[in-house]
């Protein structure tokens, strides 16, 4: 028998991956955002292309939370498990606020956050969105992960 793991990572910004706008002052309002974070790897890709700059950053965290979570996949028994993961590139260009909704897991929940917290100290430095005035400012995203099991066995990751 063959064990299968689907793992759906979307960072699609216009479905799957959500800018929170937020207002920390005149300088942290993201509603006049003109750039959007610089993920590494995406260094080549034209500033001001937010679309592109966000398709670089979902194939990047794409293989870093993929890889991150091998360990609890190869825990999980068969099923589906999901839930929502929100993180903030600050204006330091440091990911925080990593946190997890709507999933009563607490296992997955755990694991992550801490697979994400293991790739915010690997990465180090994010190229931080900045405003129309060219000052950096805080970028929340929320991107749902899912996990499903659906035979015990080898592991294959989509």
């Amino acid at each position: 028998m063959k064990n299968r793991i689907t793992i759906f990572l979307f960072l699609v910004l216009s479905t799957f991956l959500w800018a929170q706008e937020k207002s920390y002052g005149n300088k942290y309002n993201l509603n006049c955002k003109v750039t959007t974070v610089v993920f590494p790897g995406c260094e080549t890709i034209d500033i001001h292309n937010n679309l592109e700059l966000n398709k670089c950053m979902q194939v990047n965290l794409n293989e870093l939370l993929a890889y991150h979570l091998l360990e609890f996949q190869e825990k999980m028994e068969t099923g589906k498990v999901a839930l929502k993961l929100q993180f903030t590139v600050d204006e330091n260009g440091k990911i925080v606020e990593i946190k997890t909704t709507e999933n009563t897991n607490s296992e997955f929940n755990q694991a992550v956050e801490l697979a994400m917290q293991k790739i915010a100290d690997l990465i180090g430095y994010i190229e931080p969105a900045k405003n129309a005035g060219d000052e950096k400012v805080k970028h929340v995203f929320t991107l749902p992960v899912q996990i499903e099991m659906e035979e015990k066995g080898k592991c294959e990751i989509e």
